[in-house]
């Protein structure tokens, strides 16, 4: 197997614009954002009281939204402690398959309950046309057991490929819980470029404070 490259915090990969350094303080926003609007629906506990998790709210309507929460553990979810998370950035192919990728989100999306330390997951529609996914777990073990699950790894196999011209998959913590967005701490990013075959893949290495 090749070794994937490594890049530093700032390093450049002139032939792949959509790795560009520059991009990851929007990017990081984006996924700031979405881990405010999980903070401020847990903080309104009058509109998911009665509902048995997991919890699923489409903003503005089922049939026609632009913001998914999926909240299987809201009582983990608002306490003040270190939590991981993965967030998912994709561009997808002008002529990608939309009926299999809802197929793909359906089977994720029922799986959940099954990994106990998996907390959250938010979609939000992007003004690019694009979704970005956010993705809460107790600790990287679980977020490791998720990654490994038979539903995730053909999403992997069958769809990415096919559906994504590249990838972006943010990995960190959030020390503090999702009370403090701004705390939001990376700790590497996954980069997979399907626009070669093989694919390219790197990944950009944070150390901490950086």
């Amino acid at each position: 197997m090749d070794q994937i490259p490594t890049l530093k915090p700032t390093d450049v990969v002139r032939d792949r614009p959509f790795t560009n350094p520059d991009r990851i303080v929007n990017d990081v926003n984006t996924l700031r954002f979405m881990v405010d609007q999980l903070c401020l629906f847990l903080e309104n506990r009058h509109l998911y009281a009665n509902l048995p998790p997991p919890i699923i709210v489409h903003q503005p309507s089922r049939d026609n939204w632009f913001y998914r929460l999926v909240i299987a553990r809201p009582e983990i979810l608002l306490q003040p402690d270190e939590l991981a998370f993965v967030g998912f950035l994709g561009h997808r192919r002008a002529d990608a398959n939309l009926e299999l990728a809802d197929e793909f989100d359906k089977v994720l999306v029922n799986e959940i309950p099954d990994y106990p330390g998996l907390l959250s997951y938010s979609t939000m529609a992007l003004v690019s046309g694009d979704f970005s996914n956010l993705v809460i777990f107790t600790d990287t073990s679980v977020k490791e057991q998720w990654s490994r699950s038979m539903a995730h790894e053909q999403a992997v196999r069958k769809l990415s490929p096919d559906y994504y011209v590249s990838i972006k998959l943010y990995n960190g913590n959030l020390p503090g819980g999702i009370a403090n967005s701004r705390a939001l701490q990376l700790t590497r990013i996954k980069y997979y470029d399907y626009q070669v075959n093989p694919r390219w893949h790197a990944v950009r290495e944070f150390s901490k404070g950086s």
